[in-house]
């Protein structure tokens, strides 16, 4: 019995008010509609598109605003696009670096 809800929708009233309901309830809302506003995970669906330099910065801008509305874990989930952000982003590695005052 879960019903689905936007984000206003959600802030409506405090669940502590409303223990009788017993359902869950999932936050499906667009991200935009979540500025400022944080929950514990945030799924990110349909972000990604092919590079292009047309659609580039708002589709990064779209993952950087997202991302960081989860307080505990942010996941990307998208169909594969060739030559897309998201594929792009796999071929990253991590560099472990020790920081220097000296060289910053």
């Amino acid at each position: 019995n879960m019903k689905l809800l936007s984000f206003e929708d959600s802030l409506r009233f405090l669940p502590e008010a409303h223990q009788d309901l017993k359902r869950d309830e999932l936050v499906l809302d667009w991200d935009g509609n979540a500025t400022g506003l944080e929950t514990l995970f945030v799924v990110c669906i349909g972000f990604d598109v092919q590079i292009t330099g047309e659609h580039d910065n708002f589709t990064r801008a779209r993952l950087y605003h997202a991302i960081p509305r989860a307080q505990l874990q942010a996941l990307v989930v998208d169909r594969l696009v060739h030559d897309g952000w998201l594929q792009y982003l796999t071929t990253l590695k991590l560099r472990e670096t020790t920081f220097r005052l000296d060289g910053a």
